[in-house]
């Protein structure tokens, strides 16, 4: 390694060349390859498959996934990278990174990827496959590196920077923002988000038990796995339909799946008992609350809600709000710029959509069923990443 390097003392898998690596093509058969043999190496690990995000990065990276995408974004097919992404990664969802970094590659990108600052079995598993991978196929175009964030790493990299892509709270990116960096540099931020479900109450109660028990397992997978961490993870559930003993079945099934399979922190658990004294407190509980521990639900009048958003409506672990609405039309108002995700079951999306568009609204990027809000994808928060991170070589 070379002793002038910035990235030198803190390299933790791939190489230091990476800084100086030549863009390529957008989705270039050398990076499709690279991918797909993280994808292979991930899938026949016994470790990656005990981490169901790991799997889930793993099998958005197979072979026949990536060259579908090559054939739907065949408009990309006079386009480069713009050089060289700085990713700096958030610090509680494991995988984002790989996401990141495979969406960057697959642009054109040569990649510094700042890896989560907190120690995930998931971020070394796939540091370490994705090092094997890049050794053996001779490819010096990615670097993972982790460091303190007072060092001035983040400063360097960002004046070297073609691309830089921010995730975090909106502090974070603001401070990474106002560093310099290149006249033509451009910034991909993933700022704070949040996210609500809209259910149809009486389409719950029309599921037998299997559907209902189905239906609470992609909910829990929704939330729990990422404590609710994850931008796109529901907070809040607007209920239409009206029909209260489907709603309580609803909770009782959610419930039942988090005693199964979450692993209940006492930490989080206090958090979550202070929260609800807190929203006592502060005149948010319509009626009396018993606290659990492993499902709290507070219930919210519609009329009622602080400031006319749902911004400010945070749980974690477990901890939801909820509220009735006759329809997505009621509730969309509360939405603002900061709201990422409409998770629903048992309404018809495309109406949702169009009420999003027809009313103008700044928030609302994605409107996907239950069960696939973390399914990460190169459009997220709205925006054409293989597009934003590569430049158009245009010829009239």
């Amino acid at each position: 390694m070379s002793e002038g390097s910035p990235i030198a003392s803190v390299l933790v898998a791939g190489s230091e060349r990476a800084l100086f690596a030549a863009p390529r093509r957008v989705l270039d058969q050398r990076d499709i390859d690279l991918l797909a043999e993280v994808s292979l190496r991930l899938m026949s690990n016994p470790a990656a498959k005990a981490l169901p995000d790991v799997v889930s990065f793993a099998f958005w990276c197979r072979r026949a996934h990536l060259r579908a995408l090559a054939e739907e974004r065949a408009d990309l097919g006079c386009s480069i990278g713009r050089g060289l992404a700085f990713h700096v990664a958030p610090s509680n969802v494991p995988v984002n990174f790989a996401f990141s970094w495979a969406f960057s590659l697959l642009a054109g990108n040569a990649c510094v990827v700042r890896v989560p600052s907190k120690s995930f079995p998931q971020v070394d598993l796939i540091c370490d496959t994705a090092d094997a991978a890049m050794r053996e196929a001779d490819d010096a175009r990615t670097a993972f590196v982790s460091y303190d964030s007072a060092s001035d790493t983040t400063a360097i990299l960002s004046a070297m920077a073609d691309v830089r892509v921010l995730w975090g709270g909106d502090a974070t990116v603001s401070r990474i923002r106002a560093l310099p960096s290149k006249p033509r540099c451009v910034d991909v931020a993933f700022a704070d988000r949040y996210s609500v479900a809209l259910i149809d109450s009486c389409a719950v109660g029309a599921l037998d038990d299997a559907g209902l028990a189905s239906l609470a397992n992609n909910f829990y997978n929704d939330t729990y796995l990422m404590d609710q961490n994850a931008c796109s993870s529901p907070m809040t559930v607007a209920w239409t339909g009206g029909d209260t003993a489907a709603k309580r079945r609803f909770w009782g099934s959610v419930r039942e799946r988090a005693v199964q399979g979450y692993d209940l922190q006492g930490a989080v658990a206090t958090g979550k008992y202070v929260q609800l004294c807190r929203d006592a407190m502060d005149g948010r509980l319509r009626e009396s609350a018993r606290f659990d521990g492993w499902l709290d639900v507070v219930r919210l009048n519609l009329a009622d809600v602080a400031d006319g958003s749902l911004d400010g409506y945070r749980g974690r672990g477990g901890y939801f709000y909820e509220l009735d609405v006759s329809d997505f039309s009621d509730v969309a108002p509360l939405l603002g710029q900061s709201c990422q995700t409409v998770v629903y079951f048992g309404v018809d999306p495309r109406h949702v959509r169009e009420q999003v568009l027809d009313a103008g609204q700044c928030g609302v990027d994605r409107i996907v069923p239950v069960g696939k809000a973390m399914d990460i994808d190169a459009i997220w928060d709205g925006m054409d990443l293989l597009a934003m991170m590569s430049r158009r070589v245009d010829v009239r």
